[in-house]
């Protein structure tokens, strides 16, 4: 009996992960700067080595490309300040259910009709409306940004700097 309890045990043990059901890519790392993995501040050359040569089409400069990750896609771009190429990841985004922040936020987190909730401020750009809080992570600037539908989170974005501003 034993012998059979051990079989399944090693059996799950190998099968679980490999279904997506448990294992290290189930739970996300919480991080202001990574969304599994792929992090803000990544040099666009390393991102090419670890994705190869097609994972995005570079135009002047400028890289934009989504990213399949455990979970999800994770999308990036390197534009900065007033709209320019920069050497480095600037922007990642997701709508997935694959991120958790440290402050315990994840898509679908009700948030309350408040101004102001967990350092989070509520801002409005047109029909834009969102959340941001401005955090610092080993003398790096990033701006968290929740996209929110009716009360709750339907996205993620983090930006390496607090004012990269397309236009001005």
């Amino acid at each position: 009996m034993k012998f059979i309890a051990s079989a399944v045990v090693a059996w799950l043990a190998l099968v679980l992960p490999v279904a997506g059901i448990a294992g290290p890519e189930a739970t996300p790392k919480p991080s202001w700067t990574c969304i599994r993995g792929v992090c803000v501040g990544t040099t666009v050359a390393a991102m090419y080595e670890r994705y190869g040569p097609d994972w995005a089409t570079p135009y002047d400069g400028a890289v934009s490309a989504g990213i399949a990750v455990p979970g999800g896609r994770v999308y990036v771009t390197n534009v900065g300040d007033l709209c320019r190429a920069t050497g480095r990841i600037t922007t990642i985004s997701t709508s997935d259910p694959i991120v958790r922040l440290p402050d315990g936020v994840l898509i679908g987190t009700k948030i309350p009709s408040a101004p102001k909730w967990r350092g989070y401020t509520r801002f409005t750009h047109g029909d834009f409306k969102a959340w941001r809080k401005h955090i610092s992570v080993k003398a790096a600037k990033v701006e968290v940004r929740l996209e929110t539908l009716k009360g709750r989170v339907t996205g993620v974005r983090l930006t390496l700097g607090w004012n990269l501003r397309c236009g001005g």
